[in-house]
């Protein structure tokens, strides 16, 4: 006789659960939606840093500056300005020797003072100056800047520093008009003797390197500007106190009644014009001189 006896079961008591079978009968079903939306959350995710990779391709596309324009062929040579960019006195300077710049528009030729010589350029020719005595003499005012708008124009190559003077109209004690460097600035500059159109819109020139300039006044607006190889580069407000009192020169200035700003270095294809060159002038002048 077996001597072990089950207790009695308790009408109240509840059946013992074995550990192992107390899981929510709702447990499996729950374990497959928790990871079937683990996987949608990837599968959006993924999608999600594809389409922000893309957008970004085409934020940054947008974003690239337009390729640059290829510089134009020179298979061809330029259309020579016209004559009427000529002015009034054109002084090439492309002899190479004598002592004489011939003026190509009127009837002035520079004379060449000791100091100033002649080299070769890109252009044919020009004068060479030694930057402390030598210059060109035009013998001339040639330009009325009280009764008219004028310009003056000139191919230069600046060999030093300083103040220097390119092209300029003697008064009594000072350069009626400056086409210059100034040091101050390292900037080329149209200039009276109390106020510059400084070049400030265009990079700093180098020493060395050949450049155009042109120098405009216009008594409607009373306005000094500057060209740089065509390029509108500067102006100001300004009303000159100084009047023609000697002649047009080339490679200096003056100043408290003395001779000053002598150029160092070369300069061609000096221009005067008795009126105001517009911005297409300028520029069409800068890309080609008119036939001699």
């Amino acid at each position: 006789m077996n001597r072990f006896r089950a207790p009695p079961v308790s009408h109240t008591q509840k059946p013992v659960v074995p550990e192992h079978s107390r899981e929510n009968p709702m447990n499996q079903p729950r374990t497959v939606v928790r990871w079937s939306l683990i996987a949608l959350i990837a599968v959006l995710a993924v999608s999600l840093t594809f389409v922000l990779v893309a957008m970004n391709d085409d934020s940054t596309a947008e974003a690239k500056p337009p390729a640059a324009v290829p510089p134009a062929k020179t298979g061809a040579a330029a259309a020579p300005a016209p004559a009427a960019l000529k002015g009034v006195g054109w002084w090439p300077a492309h002899e190479r020797n004598g002592n004489t710049a011939a003026d190509h528009a009127g009837p002035h030729p520079a004379q060449l003072r000791p100091g100033a010589g002649w080299t070769d350029s890109p252009f044919g020719g020009a004068l060479l100056l030694n930057g402390s005595a030598g210059f060109a003499d035009t013998g001339a005012p040639v330009l009325d800047t009280a009764a008219t708008d004028y310009s003056v124009a000139a191919r230069v190559r600046l060999d030093a520093d300083g103040f220097r003077t390119a092209v300029s109209l003697d008064g009594r004690q000072a350069s009626v008009f400056f086409l210059q460097y100034v040091p101050d600035y390292r900037r080329f500059s149209f200039s009276f003797v109390n106020a510059r159109a400084i070049a400030n819109r265009v990079p700093a020139p180098n020493f060395g390197s050949w450049y155009h300039l042109v120098g405009t006044y216009t008594h409607a607006d009373h306005k000094l500007r500057i060209f740089v190889n065509g390029v509108p580069a500067g102006e100001v407000l300004a009303d000159n106190p100084e009047r023609p009192a000697g002649n047009l020169v080339i490679g200096r200035g003056r100043f408290q009644g003395k001779a000053t700003d002598f150029w160092p270095g070369a300069i061609s294809d000096v221009h005067a014009f008795r009126r105001a060159l517009t911005p297409a002038e300028a520029a069409a002048l800068a890309k080609q001189e008119p036939v001699a």
